[in-house]
Parts: structure tokens; C-alpha cells; sequence
């Protein structure tokens, strides 16, 4: 399932330390569903609130059963990659956009569901933490 913010912070802190202490690397990713805001006013925040709801749920079945999902934001989801290499957050992006390009063709939404997506990885030994992961992640989705 997709956790509120506070226990992603949490239990996101914890499987990074868990990560980092077996040697292993971590990678956060950002999902920002793009143009929610438009998405309500066009078709109303019932649609705008089904379009959060399809997202979760495309996160939740794209990423691997060990890593964990929360909701960061209003339009926001974060993921924890736990024991992740850049590989390895490039197959779950992959099979994510894969997944949202099937749910845009089959969904039947007035809208089409669309994100901005960027991640930043942690290496083992400098001490794991989230928020600063997010904050790199969210710096460099504005510079590219």
C-alpha cells in the first residue's frame, strides 16, 4: 500500500539505514503527477482525486514488493528503492511507464495521466538520508 507522509519519512529513514548497513545502495524516486490542477478544474476534483488514486495504484504495482510507497505530497509520491542500483531503478521505471501507457489506452479517463519523474541514488558509507535524497531528486527534475 502507499503510507502518508510522516511514515515514509519514518520507515524511509529506517530502510535506507537497514540499506546502507549491508553495504547496499538505495535509490528515492519522485512522482509528480503532472497537471492535477488542470485535471480539476476541467473535470472536476472527483476526477482529480480518481487521477491521485490511479497513480498510487500504477506506483504500487510497477515497484518491487521490498520497496516502499508513500505520498509526500499533494500530487507528490515518493518511493524507496531499497538495495537499488541505477539499474535497477531504470527496470521499475521502465515497467512504470510501460504501465501507464496501458492505463491511458485502456482506462477510459476523460484525462490522460502523466508524471514528472526523478530519482537520485544513495551509495553505502555516507550516511542515508531521505529528505536530502528527495530535496537532490527534486533539484535536479527543475534542472532537466
Amino acid at each position: 500500500g502507499v503510507v502518508n507522509a510522516r511514515a515514509f519519512a519514518r520507515i524511509g529513514d529506517r530502510l535506507l539505514e537497514f540499506s546502507d548497513g549491508r553495504g547496499e545502495p538505495s535509490v528515492v524516486v519522485r512522482f509528480d503527477v503532472a497537471d492535477i490542477g488542470a485535471i480539476n478544474q476541467t473535470f472536476g476534483f472527483e476526477e482529480g482525486d480518481r487521477a491521485l488514486i490511479d497513480a498510487a495504484r500504477l506506483i504500487g504495482e510497477t515497484v518491487r514488493g521490498s520497496d516502499l510507497v508513500g505520498r509526500i505530497g499533494p500530487d507528490e509520491f515518493g518511493v524507496v528503492l531499497v538495495g537499488a542500483d541505477a539499474d535497477a531503478a531504470g527496470v521499475v521505471l521502465k515497467r512504470f511507464d510501460a504501465a501507464v501507457k496501458v492505463f491511458n489506452a485502456s482506462a477510459g479517463r476523460p484525462f490522460t495521466l502523466g508524471f514528472h519523474i526523478a530519482h537520485a541514488g544513495h551509495r553505502t558509507g555516507g550516511g542515508a538520508d531521505l529528505s536530502a535524497l528527495l530535496a537532490v531528486a527534486a533539484m535536479s527534475a527543475e534542472l532537466g
